[in-house]
């Protein structure tokens, strides 16, 4: 299911979500794209979720905070976030950030 910001699909347990925007600047569609991951996790009970940031060729630095915060709702909800096809701009960041 595409939702003009991400790409969901749901495989058993796991939601695999497609970020499509390629610049994640801290805007209100990142915003919003950060708010509709969490609401799977809250509002749907898909705590496996896998972001594939294979389209994203930048983050910004606020959004790592979101991103932490998806990773602790989901564990608190007995699941995990994973990340994949990382650009190495993105992987630069995450490292520099001691979140990798």
């Amino acid at each position: 299911m595409s939702n003009g910001a991400l790409d969901r699909e749901d495989r058993g347990d796991v939601t695999i979500v497609r970020i499509l925007p390629p610049l994640l600047h801290w805007n209100e569609e990142t915003e919003s794209l950060f708010q509709q991951i969490t609401s799977l996790i809250e509002t749907e009970g898909r705590s496996q979720i896998v972001l594939n940031f294979a389209g994203v060729q930048f983050m910004a630095s606020m959004a790592l905070g979101q991103l932490v915060s998806i990773m602790r709702k989901a564990h608190a909800a007995g699941g995990r976030l994973a990340l994949c096809c990382v650009p190495r701009p993105v992987s630069e960041l995450l490292r520099v950030s001691r979140l990798t």
